[in-house]
C-alpha cells in the first residue's frame, strides 16, 4: 500500500463570488441587496466556508417575520438548530450581532437563519423586524460568515 496523491483542486477550491438575498418568513424586506463583490464562498472537501454581505439603502423596509439568507450550497443539516457562524449589523449609529443558525429548513431550502441565544433559558430567538431597534433611516449592512458541511 503506497501513498495516494490527492489533487489539490479536490481538497481546496478557489473562492467563488455569489449574491446573497435577504428573505423572511413573513412580508419580504425591501431596499436590501446582496453585495456580490464582498460575498464569497469556498469549498474544502465537504466543508463550505461562506462570507456574505447584504446592504440596505436609507429608509429600507424591514418586512415582517424572521430573517433568513440564501446559501450558495445546500447544507447537510438534518437536526435541530446548529450554530454555524456569526453575523453583525451596522449603520451610522447602531451595531448588533448574533449567530447564524442552520436547521432542517436550511437543508430543505438552502437558507440560514439570523439568530441570537436568549440568555438564562437557552432558547433561540430569531432576528427579524423589531429585533434590531432601528428606523433604518441610514444606509447599513448585514455581514456574516458560516462554516458548514455541504450536501454534495
Amino acid at each position: 500500500m503506497g501513498i495516494k496523491k490527492v489533487q489539490p483542486d479536490i481538497m481546496y477550491k478557489a473562492r467563488t463570488s455569489w449574491t446573497p438575498s435577504l428573505t423572511s418568513t413573513g412580508t419580504a424586506p425591501s431596499g436590501w441587496a446582496g453585495d456580490s463583490a464582498a460575498s464569497v464562498w469556498q469549498r474544502s472537501g465537504d466543508l463550505v466556508i461562506v462570507r456574505g454581505k447584504i446592504n440596505h439603502t436609507a429608509n429600507a423596509s424591514q418586512g415582517t417575520g424572521t430573517w433568513k439568507t440564501s446559501l450558495p450550497v445546500r447544507p447537510k443539516c438534518l437536526t435541530d438548530y446548529q450554530v454555524a457562524g456569526d453575523w453583525y449589523y451596522h449603520d451610522n449609529g447602531l451595531a448588533a450581532f448574533g449567530h447564524m443558525v442552520l436547521n432542517v429548513d436550511s437543508y430543505n431550502s438552502s437558507v440560514a437563519w439570523f439568530g441570537t441565544i436568549m440568555y438564562g433559558n437557552s432558547t433561540w430567538k430569531f432576528l427579524g423586524p423589531g429585533s434590531i431597534t432601528n428606523d433604518y433611516s441610514d444606509a447599513g449592512s448585514l455581514n456574516y460568515w458560516l462554516f458548514y458541511e455541504a450536501n454534495f
